[in-house]
């Protein structure tokens, strides 16, 4: 993601008042440290953002005193995926001119300093133009920051989530499932989002994958995961050709996904996989890609796809596809399903410790069941079919537990009643990840322009 910067400059005239200094800097020299001081702060925010895996990329630096000069720039401009914005002078029209470019926008305002007492009166000005309405064309991604440079940074996470989110590639296994009201489901995702899809029928699917899986490279590469496998889960119920079978399908999607450059695969009628030439269930398969970055999305569940690919790009940590599973009591709720991520941590993590079962309902092979850490913040989120609500949560993980559902199972604790959960859920399956990221998805929502309640 490419971010342009630039600072709202100007002089004020030698023989203006002295006080109206505050409408300017009093000398180019001073204007020019002042472009040197924000280059240094933003590279350093940038730096920290590139240290937690982020891809990002900052140039610019212009100077602007009138309009005419953004326009000037406009070729340099619109290249950009985001603008930084230093509120460092008065011209109205200079920041109306970098708004019209359509980017989305962060204005920093150094509120102690003298020079940029001008934002002060921003959403006046800028939003209503000194009237009673909003005046400004879709203002949800405008964001006037006061000395923050932390709230910079989770403004720019949200940012980069929903920006690779809507340039992702989905490679998508089977049809929409009719009957669940996915047609409607993906008519929603591709309006609001307008995510590239390739759509592969089952077997398709297998045919091309034997391709590689068959090749001798394929085959080397099974053996080397199985190995792997063995060595680093903690326990292993399944026989050899069950995980055999589940090796082979993680091998032939990761080939499928590569073949089709996504960075996404789902499956329709994923629970049935087990029967079907594969022999095995994807939710070992799914576990691995999400390991290496990738993503692997149950179902076809287009809106928990939505879900789960913003949490993975806005905390650049895998994410977790979940049901709902059994809120226990008071303050406590279970999320579970039979594929899960173990890197949760980060993908420079060593892991958690896992063990290699079967999928619940089927007991066919191959899934996971992750032995979830306790004392960890996650946050969740659950979106509308529609895309039109969500519910964030932020919770602490009280580790992994065994009931008889879904295979990789954790505790969470929320720090007021669950049953404020029943009142605004929506949709059905949930996704989480391990950190706390509320902040982050509330500027996500209003980038989207998803209506939300936050649960913590």
């Amino acid at each position: 993601m490419k971010i342009y910067y630039a600072l709202i400059g100007g002089v004020i005239d030698q023989k203006s008042p002295s006080r109206m200094s505050a409408w300017g800097f009093d000398s180019r020299e001073k204007l020019l440290e002042e472009r040197r001081v924000v280059e240094k702060e933003l590279r350093e925010v940038i730096k920290d953002l590139l240290n937690e895996g982020y891809e990002l990329e900052v140039y610019g630096g212009d100077v602007f005193d009138n309009e005419a000069q953004v326009f000037a720039r406009y070729d340099f401009i619109r290249d950009s995926d985001a603008l930084m914005i230093f509120a460092a002078g008065p011209e109205t029209n200079v920041m109306r001119a970098l708004l019209s470019l359509g980017k989305p926008s962060i204005v920093f305002v150094k509120s102690k300093d003298p020079y940029y007492t001008f934002a002060e009166i921003f959403n006046a000005r800028i939003i209503r133009m000194e009237t009673d309405k909003t005046l400004l064309y879709d203002p949800h991604d405008v964001f006037v920051v006061y000395d923050d440079y932390n709230e910079v940074k989770k403004i720019l996470r949200a940012l980069y989530g929903v920006y690779m989110l809507r340039r992702s590639r989905v490679l998508y296994i089977g049809v929409p499932y009719g009957w669940q009201g996915r047609f409607n489901e993906l008519r929603a995702v591709l309006k609001k989002i307008g995510l590239e899809i390739i759509f592969l029928d089952h077997d398709s699917a297998y045919e091309e994958a034997m391709e590689y899986v068959e090749s001798e490279d394929g085959r080397k590469e099974v053996e080397i995961i199985m190995n792997r496998l063995l060595r680093e889960s903690v326990d292993n119920k399944l026989s050899i050709e069950g995980l055999e079978a589940g090796v082979r399908l993680y091998v032939g999607l990761r080939y499928l996904a590569k073949k089709y450059n996504a960075n996404i695969v789902t499956i329709s009628g994923c629970m049935m996989y087990g029967a079907s030439r594969w022999r095995s269930t994807p939710c070992l398969a799914f576990s691995l890609l999400d390991d290496e970055g990738l993503l692997g999305v149950c179902e076809g569940d287009m809106t928990n796809l939505v879900a789960k690919t913003l949490l993975r790009y806005i905390s650049n940590k895998p994410a977790v596809f979940v049901n709902p599973s059994i809120p226990v009591k008071g303050r406590e709720a279970v999320y579970a399903h039979c594929t899960s991520p173990t890197k949760l941590l980060g993908y420079r993590s060593e892991g958690f410790k896992y063990v290699l079962t079967t999928h619940f309902e089927s007991d066919s092979p191959a899934a996971i069941k992750v032995l979830y850490e306790p004392g960890h913040k996650i946050t969740l989120l659950n979106l509308s079919f529609d895309l039109e609500s969500a519910v964030i949560g932020l919770a602490e993980s009280s580790g992994y537990t065994d009931y008889p559902i879904c295979r990789s199972q954790i505790k969470v604790i929320f720090n007021e009643d669950v049953s404020r959960l029943n009142e605004y859920i929506r949709g059905f399956h949930w996704s989480y990840v391990y950190g706390e990221y509320v902040e982050e998805l509330i500027y996500a929502m209003k980038l989207l322009k998803i209506n939300y309640v936050v649960i913590r």
